[in-house]
């Protein structure tokens, strides 16, 4: 592994994006300051350690090889961001994630470096990929470094309508995608047209999420966060 892979992306060969008519160029996206966007390990590390610090030495070391796995994975992938290389390996599209790597404790680590580089803006994955992924605890920890006390108020507000555990645990995976995919770092900055495209894109792979997301939309609503409809069906059906 050469020094280069470890320190900023270089030109390379790969997967090249095109963009959904009207919707953004998810390569050029990105949530974290300038330096970070094509940091190399140490700084990509300090950031991730700044944003959520290690609670042991052998966790530090695991998160260094994870970030460091994650790098010269994305590295194969061309782009001047981590971002753009990540949208260039084609992951955003959905399905298995890592489909070449035959190890699960190689997967493992790959996940576990998106999970920092994705904590920290660098990496905005888009729909598809976040409906596929199979690693629930990655929600978890995105709410932990982001903002947990914003998170623990809306499920504090969505528990006040007397939902099930159920509706409310996925209302608040809802809110975390959403800000996973916009690099919102609060559940306080989503938008209707935000929580509108989730349940597009959800509606589009043919899940069926509406129960949470109306519950979501209800909360926001009521704190005064969205306006229009009081409810996200009432708004799907007035854009149809």
């Amino acid at each position: 592994m050469t020094g280069q892979l470890l320190t900023r992306p270089a030109e390379a060969k790969g997967w090249q994006h095109d963009s959904t008519p009207g919707e953004s160029d998810r390569s050029t996206l990105s949530a974290a300051p300038a330096e970070l966007r094509a940091a190399d390990l140490d700084d990509l590390l300090a950031a991730s350690f700044g944003q959520l610090p290690a609670e042991s030495d052998y966790e530090a070391g695991r998160r260094r090889r994870s970030i460091m796995v994650l790098l010269r994975w994305l590295s194969r992938f061309p782009g001047d961001t981590w971002q753009a290389r990540w949208v260039a390996s084609g992951h955003d599209t959905g399905g298995r994630a890592f489909p070449d790597e035959r190890s699960h404790d190689q997967r493992g680590r790959l996940f576990k470096g998106a999970r920092a580089l994705i904590c920290l803006g660098v990496i905005l994955p888009d729909y598809p990929w976040l409906l596929d992924t199979k690693f629930p605890w990655l929600f978890n920890a995105y709410r932990q470094a982001c903002d947990p006390g914003g998170f623990d108020k809306l499920e504090q507000e969505l528990r006040k309508f007397r939902l099930g555990d159920r509706i409310v645990h996925e209302s608040v995976v809802a809110a975390v995608r959403i800000c996973m995919h916009t690099g919102k770092k609060s559940p306080a900055l989503i938008t209707a047209d935000d929580l509108a495209r989730l349940d597009a894109a959800t509606r589009g792979s043919g899940r069926q999420a509406r129960a949470s997301h109306e519950a979501l939309w209800r909360a926001l609503h009521t704190r005064g966060q969205i306006s229009g409809p009081t409810s996200l069906k009432a708004l799907t059906c007035r854009a149809s």
